[in-house]
């Protein structure tokens, strides 16, 4: 699977279900991908995404939101992989994180193995699930789980093909109804400083056990800077992003729209926070930031 992710070519139609409990978010996306050197997603469905586009060609990613008509560029992030897949080889050979085949099933017209990870060698909490084509190691379908087992993520193709042929412009960038303002983004490895978000940036002196900081960038979107941290613990990612809000603006109290998001707002700053976490550690990384 690990050698997949660096290698294969393939494009194909998927399915993902965000399971919330006042309904279901369900999109559909058409995914073309060249191993670790370039990724292309656009949304099809629902009406509400659709024609949104991510496309990282291993120089640039670029992001297009065709409701606001405006696109954004940052440094390429396919290039993580690496950085990942190291990190899931080292904790499994410490047994942080454990792995193991569990069932056989199809996806997409291929048989599959389900391989079942468990991060710090908990039985709950923690876990996703891969679907892999045991001859290529593609993941035909990954599902996610909180922490008394309930799903709380699936996303799965329909319909696959392998090594396609792709042309030229597979990783163009987005093609857009008239030329917007770039976002233009930037990546640190450490925490941006204020100078560069335009505002202080707040971090979280909380994370939950097993992850640690990994990268940031800075961008702007509808007039306002946006600053993004990533923590990974080898399996999961928690992404905190913030962005200064009208002063004038009453603060908010906690929002939890579905499981593993959270809104918040104080000192003048709005926090969107997403994880496969409980909802009281989004909370408490929220209370945290200073």
């Amino acid at each position: 699977m690990l050698d997949a992710e660096k290698q294969l070519a393939l494009t194909g139609e998927q399915v993902t279900v965000l399971y919330q409990a006042n309904g279901n978010l369900i999109s559909h996306q058409l995914v073309t991908r060249q191993g670790d050197r370039a990724f292309r997603l656009e949304y099809q469905k629902p009406s509400s995404l659709a024609g949104e586009t991510l496309i990282d060609n291993g120089r640039l990613f670029y992001h297009y939101f065709p409701v606001t008509n405006t696109l954004q560029v940052a440094e390429t992030r396919i290039g993580h992989l690496h950085e990942g897949m190291g990190q899931v080889l080292r904790a499994l050979q410490k047994g942080t994180l454990t792995a193991q085949v569990v069932q056989d099933d199809m996806v997409a017209g291929h048989r599959t193995q389900i391989v079942q990870v468990n991060a710090l060698g908990t039985v709950s909490g923690n876990v996703r699930r891969f679907w892999i084509d045991p001859t290529n190691g593609a993941q035909l379908k990954i599902e996610t789980y909180d922490r008394l087992g309930n799903t709380v993520s699936t996303s799965y193709y329909t319909s696959i093909t392998y090594s396609p042929p792709l042309n030229k412009d597979a990783f163009a960038p987005p093609r857009i109804p008239a030329t917007p303002q770039p976002l233009q983004g930037k990546q640190f490895s450490s925490i941006p400083s204020d100078q560069d978000a335009g505002f202080h940036v707040m971090q979280p002196a909380y994370v939950p056990d097993g992850y640690h900081f990994r990268s940031s960038s800075v961008f702007r979107l509808n007039n306002r800077n946006v600053v993004t941290l990533q923590y990974v613990n080898g399996l999961n990612v928690l992404s905190f992003s913030e962005s200064p809000i009208d002063s004038k603006q009453k603060p908010t109290t906690m929002a939890h729209p579905h499981q593993g998001v959270l809104i918040s707002m104080a000192s003048g700053t709005r926090f969107v926070i997403i994880g496969n976490v409980a909802d009281e550690e989004l909370s408490k990384i929220a209370q945290s930031a200073h």
